[in-house]
């Protein structure tokens, strides 16, 4: 994909140029820290682009600035408080952002990229959190997703106390015994996630998605993104050893069950993993050896 994807001097966090390429998506990643926020939907933007190549980056970032634009006219002049009142009736009430929840077992690509969410207004409960944090940021309100795996809460705090927001009961405010409740129930706690915790998150459930959609190319990309936000994830080392085996790239199917099979016994790694080591190490030179030289491998 030609052009760039890059923060020029000066810029603000998690404004980035619009135009995308493989390198700069790597490098963006790579450049993530725990408090940048700011960054995710930009990233989210970025790995939709690799996803779908065809579709127009320019028209998505377009429509996130409009309606950052838009939010912070508005509040200009409101005090905190009344920022974060405004922020949920503006999502949920004058834009009409809904909640995707009960099609879960049915879920389609349309569901977790921003583009087609930015056209239906509705969507998976993470890249709407996602969303939603974005325009929090841009008018200036500290606001974090707490650390519970099935739920969507976002959490606001100021000197005065802490609010939050249901992202699965379409931005239903909570109160903090409301909040307690949910979290027991997760053996979660108040805890926010950090921004590559967010965004590995994201990266999931689009590995889930394509794993259940059987589309390899789509499902390889995003391995790779994971495993470049977390080198250290063996899980994820082992299923692309198999997809790369199913696609033909047996060096490197190799390598990475070398590479995992250094962190891992061989007698509890999953059986199909171990069968795949054994088959290679027998056949991998004859194979490598009338390999074709692999084409695009990212």
């Amino acid at each position: 994909m030609a052009g760039e994807w890059r923060r020029k001097p000066g810029r603000r966090r998690g404004m980035i140029e619009t135009r995308v390429t493989w390198e700069k998506l790597l490098l963006e990643i790579r450049n993530l820290q725990n408090e940048d926020a700011a960054s995710l939907v930009p990233l989210m933007i970025g790995t939709n682009a690799i996803i779908a190549p065809k579709e127009s980056v320019e028209t998505v970032f377009r429509k996130v600035h409009f309606l950052t634009f838009e939010l912070t006219e508005v509040c200009k002049g409101m005090t905190a408080p009344q920022r974060w009142q405004k922020l949920h009736r503006f999502f949920f009430e004058e834009k009409g952002f809904k909640i995707l929840i009960d099609r879960w077992s049915e879920l389609c690509s349309e569901d977790l990229l921003l583009k087609p969410i930015l056209e239906t207004r509705a969507g998976h409960p993470l890249p709407m959190t996602l969303l939603l944090l974005h325009l929090a940021l841009s008018i200036d309100l500290p606001v974090s997703l707490v650390q519970a795996r099935h739920q969507f809460i976002l959490k606001y705090k100021n000197e005065e106390a802490s609010f939050y927001i249901d992202i699965l009961q379409n931005g239903r405010l909570l109160t903090e015994d409301e909040v307690f409740q949910i979290l027991q129930q997760s053996n979660a706690n108040k805890e926010s996630c950090d921004a590559r915790a967010i965004y590995r998150r994201y990266l999931e459930e689009l590995m889930s998605l394509y794993e259940q959609q059987i589309e390899p190319q789509t499902l390889h990309s995003l391995y790779n993104l994971s495993l470049h936000l977390d080198e250290t994830s063996l899980p994820i080392l082992g299923r692309r050893a198999l997809l790369r085996h199913r696609l033909g790239f047996v060096r490197e199917a190799l390598s990475d069950l070398k590479r995992y099979f250094s962190f891992v016994d061989h007698s509890h790694a999953p059986i199909e993993l171990q069968k795949l080591m054994l088959e290679l190490e027998a056949t991998a030179d004859v194979v490598i050896a009338n390999e074709k030289p692999p084409g695009l491998l990212h």
